[in-house]
């Protein structure tokens, strides 16, 4: 509760000193950001966030298996912000899922690998892989990048635990959000927001699929509200 108090105090002197209006961003989803920020993804900062290693990020390199040439470009993209990433056992899986991307921990009795599925659902109603702009496809695979870190911190009972949030529509809400931080946090604001931009209001998926989207992730114009704040309390991992 001090370091939410300490954040949001920070925050309001950049704000004054910015000569930001409030009415332009709510107090009570500042309090938010800084609550959630606290405990990122129920893990602590410190675990989840080390310094990047210059050296890997000036070299493109995809870690993820099974990438298809056409995809292996973007992915090399995202990498190159996930050092703390290279030697985890991660698979692109092609799948009929009931979003477009999703991100999950497997093996129980070993060694945590994880898969990342792609939709491979030819009447999927939401939104399918290849009709996303460049840019946000940047933004959905850092976001499941994210969860994949969040994953790697957490223990076998932890990520139980995760994983029975998912069963609350509130706790999942929260918990997706807090990814979308990370998300933030870890570089990939701008391409976040072109994701969530595309999929809530530019894409040609149901009202249904965009409405889904709209409860559970950030919005495009409280992104915009997050990395304003991050950026000016130098909490962007560059």
């Amino acid at each position: 509760m001090k370091k939410t108090i300490g954040l949001f105090l920070m925050i309001s002197s950049f704000f004054f000193l910015s000569g930001i209006n409030y009415s332009q961003l709510p107090v009570s989803f500042v309090i938010k950001v800084c609550e959630i920020a606290e405990k990122e993804a129920y893990t602590p900062l410190k675990k989840i966030l080390p310094k990047r290693n210059k050296e890997f990020i000036q070299t493109k390199y995809n870690f993820v298996k099974r990438v298809p040439s056409t995809y292996e470009e973007l992915f090399d993209s995202v990498c190159v912000g996930f050092p703390e990433l290279i030697n985890e056992d991660i698979v692109l899986v092609m799948k009929k899922i009931k979003t477009t991307m999703q991100a999950r921990p497997y093996n129980v009795f070993g060694k945590i690998k994880y898969k990342i599925y792609l939709n491979s659902d030819k009447n999927f109603k939401g939104i399918h892989f290849q009709d996303i702009p460049q840019k946000a496809k940047i933004g959905i695979i850092a976001h499941e990048m994210c969860h994949i870190l969040d994953y790697k911190h957490k223990s076998k009972i932890e990520l139980l635990k995760t994983g029975i949030r998912f069963l609350s529509k509130e706790g999942r809400a929260k918990y997706e959000k807090s990814i979308d931080i990370l998300t933030i946090k870890k570089g990939f604001g701008s391409h976040l927001k072109a994701w969530a931009h595309f999929a809530m209001y530019d894409s040609n998926a149901s009202d249904k699929y965009k409405a889904f989207k709209k409860y559970y992730y950030l919005k495009p114009k409280e992104i915009e509200w997050v990395h304003f704040i991050f950026s000016r309390c130098g909490l962007i991992l560059l």
